[in-house]
């Protein structure tokens, strides 16, 4: 039974409907919910085989079914818009270390916005340096991941830098 629930002491439900409402009725089909951490997850899936999309057979089968992405700001602190050689060297540079620790990347450019500190919205040119990892791979390099966004934050003269992993975004502040 669950605790406090039907004992009016007001708790039955929070305890009934959790903060994702499709829990409860996963559970009640035998579902588990996923661990917290995503790289966790995606190591728990890819134990599964009938994640693949086909069987291995006779084919090279490579899975990454991790993606991460960084954005790639071209303005510095101030709002003060790079020129388009200052913008390309930054996204090379990152393109250059991703590909290095992961093997490859995808790149696209891309129109965002923010709100800064002071309330003003800022449009800006952006890339977008997408890779694919395992598991394995993500975890041996999160700590250099790390380093070099942190680095780059401070370099490039920001106040946040975006990381997507999984489709969560993270600010790097």
């Amino acid at each position: 039974m669950r605790k406090g629930l039907g004992k009016n002491k007001g708790k039955g439900y929070r305890n009934i409907i959790g903060k994702d409402p499709h829990v409860h009725s996963q559970s009640a089909k035998g579902i588990k919910q996923p661990l917290k951490n995503p790289i966790i997850n995606k190591i728990n899936l890819m134990s599964k085989s009938d994640t693949l999309p086909f069987k291995k057979n006779n084919v090279d089968v490579y899975h990454l079914p991790i993606e991460t992405a960084v954005y790639v700001p071209s303005t510095t602190t101030g709002q003060k818009q790079l020129s388009n050689k200052d913008f390309m060297v930054r996204v090379k540079e990152t393109e250059k270390e991703f590909a290095e620790m992961f093997g490859g990347y995808s790149s696209v450019q891309i129109t965002g916005g923010y709100v800064t500190k002071n309330g003003k919205v800022i449009r800006e040119k952006v890339a977008k340096v997408v890779i694919f990892s395992d598991a394995k791979s993500m975890i041996k390099h999160r700590e250099k991941v790390k380093s070099f966004l942190v680095n780059k934050k401070g370099e490039w003269e920001q106040e946040s830098l975006g990381y997507e992993i999984e489709g969560d975004l993270y600010y790097i502040s």
